[in-house]
């Protein structure tokens, strides 16, 4: 079983999204959120004293959860969040990563996508990165990569000026920015 706090923050996310709709989503959410929370904790403390608590310094977000965070994007047109979070999602990548792209990161190979990071947290200099090959989703067009792309790049077409060198930090914008705002 996960943790309370990984619980939590599956609940905070919720109660996050619900705040940013101001309110205007799952009633029923709002309505039990205080008896959710009890249930939460007194389930962790019963895991615990029975050795079934699972504890991870970094959780990962749930696919469900993911996918909601993907069709809430394109529900809201916010086709910025859309691309990050399935660029990060595929890549399997920290946001900081996916911050300071630029096109010369991204190549063909037959049937994908080839990302190749400048660096990484892990290698500054960007000797041993390797490049990460994503794909299509034919089936599910809300976590497809490939379209949240297009309709990313369709967007930032009406803005776009010859200076600008990464694909989601603005023009004149530090690093570290578009992370931020994602």
């Amino acid at each position: 079983m996960l943790s309370f706090d990984s619980r939590r923050k599956v609940v905070d996310s919720l109660k996050f999204g619900r705040k940013q709709e101001k309110g205007k989503f799952n009633e029923d959410f709002a309505n039990s959120i205080s008896d959710l929370i009890k249930s939460i904790k007194l389930n962790n403390q019963e895991a615990k004293s029975n050795g079934q608590l699972e504890e991870s310094d970094a959780d990962a977000i749930p696919f469900t959860l993911f996918t909601y965070l993907c069709q809430y994007a394109i529900q809201s047109g916010n086709s910025f969040l859309w691309a990050m979070a399935l660029l990060q999602w595929n890549c399997m990548s920290r946001s900081q990563n996916i911050d300071d792209l630029k096109f010369s990161n991204f190549s063909l190979c037959e049937d994908a996508i080839v990302v190749k990071f400048d660096r990484t947290k892990m290698d500054k200099e960007g000797k041993k990165t390797t490049p990460k090959h994503t794909y299509a989703n034919p089936n599910q067009f809300e976590i497809c990569l490939f379209t949240a792309l297009g309709f990313y790049f369709m967007e930032l077409n009406a803005t776009w000026c010859i200076q600008r060198e990464y694909l989601f930090i603005n023009v004149g914008a530090s690093a570290g920015s578009a992370a931020a705002n994602y």
